[in-house]
């Protein structure tokens, strides 16, 4: 990965882009087990798209421009990958690969997250001295656990979320930046809480086309 120019860290402490680990996602409704067909960036219909942003002289930007000039900020070109519902797990292989941990494919990522997910549902995410002590099940926003970790093993059909990117910041001991195409507070970090004393030794970036795709 090329060499970010010299930006706000999102990952700083200090930064206003912290990750906010209660809740780390949304909760996930599910219809009959799934999830709606993931598209590619190809698939989109950029002029319909709703996330827009508009320019002083009232003009509009596609989401996919936006997407493209935050990602000039940090250096970087987007990589597509399968539109296949496991678009987030090629992505992370890809970027592992570019940091020389290889032999790691989409099939293979999603195992590994799930098993992680399933092992550390009770890891504390904090230290409880201020309030309730949450853990890891708690900050997933998910009621039903035991049906979130099978919905999330089903490969071709669930997408990855913040919990996995989340289990794949801890298992390879890196930051992910995620740039998104939304117009304002565009990228966010993902790492342990700090509870956790985990090392991190590399960074990687991927890139996020809000709601649709990795």
């Amino acid at each position: 990965v090329p060499k970010p120019k010299e930006i706000k860290d999102v990952c700083n402490k200090n930064s206003a882009y912290q990750t906010v680990y209660v809740p780390i996602i949304k909760k996930q409704k599910f219809d009959n087990g799934s999830i709606p067909t993931s598209k590619t960036t190809d698939d989109i219909d950029k002029t319909n798209y709703k996330f827009k942003y508009i320019k002083k002289d009232g003009s509009t930007l596609d989401a996919l421009t936006i997407l493209s000039l935050h990602l000039s900020n940090y250096n970087l070109l987007i990589k597509n990958v399968p539109g296949d519902n496991n678009c987030q797990f090629h992505a992370i292989a890809d970027q592992l690969n570019q940091i020389n941990i290889k032999d790691w494919n989409d099939i293979t990522l999603r195992k590994k997250a799930v098993k992680w997910l399933n092992d550390n549902r009770d890891r504390p995410m904090d230290n409880g001295k201020i309030g309730k002590q949450t853990f890891l099940k708690d900050a997933v926003g998910i009621d039903d656990w035991k049906k979130y970790i099978y919905n999330m093993s089903k490969h071709n059909v669930t997408w990855g979320d913040e919990a996995t990117l989340l289990a794949f910041s801890v298992l390879f001991k890196i930051e992910i930046t995620v740039i998104s195409s939304l117009p304002n507070n565009y990228s966010h970090c993902i790492k342990p809480p700090e509870i956790w004393n985990i090392e991190l030794n590399n960074k990687i970036y991927i890139e996020h086309y809000n709601e649709f795709h990795y």
